[in-house]
């Protein structure tokens, strides 16, 4: 039950919903805006890997066609009892397979590593598959390059691997993929007194960690 870890860190009201889909409408109005994505209300989105389906909720807020899949029932079980399209699916490659070229853009936020290592290349050469010509995948994973590159590998008892830029780019081009590109995830800046202080000590310590890795 997938659950009991995702629920120490997000809720299952609809309050936190609705809070959800604000914070996440935002990152992706920058992805689709950078992509030249933003306003095609035609495009048709697939989130694998949904959970409890807040960016198939968002998406839809923001007035896209999205739908969700993911291979946990008590997931897609709060999913449905929220009201949100996310589809219970045993074998995600066969179906990715099986929907050749239907999605204009797939998105697996958080999820190559959660599969196992024998099964990560045929699974994005099936995400590949089920993206149309021209089609766009958005993936986010761990960053093995991090200091705390450890906790993140391992705090997650379903994780199998994490990622270096040139172990992502590696996989998806070798899964078919002609353009890859890869970047950090910006941290959203709060103008909170806090927030900030928060922010500016990261910058340090990161500062010193890139220099230490130059020497």
């Amino acid at each position: 039950d997938y659950r009991i870890y995702y629920t120490i860190f997000h809720g299952t009201d609809k309050e936190y919903l609705e809070k959800m889909a604000k914070l996440l409408a935002k990152g992706y109005q920058k992805i689709f805006k950078k992509l030249n994505l933003e306003g095609n209300k035609n495009l048709k989105i697939l989130d694998i890997g949904a959970g409890f389906g807040f960016s198939v909720y968002a998406l839809n807020k923001m007035g896209y066609q999205a739908v969700g899949i993911d291979i946990n029932p008590f997931m897609v079980d709060v999913a449905k009892k929220l009201g949100i399209n996310v589809e219970l699916v045993e074998d995600p490659i066969s179906w990715l397979f099986n929907n050749s070229e239907k999605f204009d853009v797939v998105l697996a936020i958080d999820v190559l590593e959660h599969v196992p290592l024998e099964h990560e290349l045929e699974f994005c050469k099936a995400i590949y598959k089920s993206l149309k010509r021209n089609g766009v995948l958005i993936a986010q994973v761990p960053n093995a390059n991090s200091s705390f590159a450890c906790r993140y590998r391992y705090s997650d008892f379903t994780h199998f691997n994490s990622f270096t830029e040139h172990s992502i780019y590696f996989l998806l081009k070798n899964a078919g993929f002609e353009k890859v590109e890869v970047e950090e995830v910006k941290w959203e800046i709060q103008l909170r007194p806090r927030a900030l202080l928060a922010f500016l000590l990261i910058k340090f310590f990161r500062c010193l960690r890139r220099l230490e890795a130059i020497a």
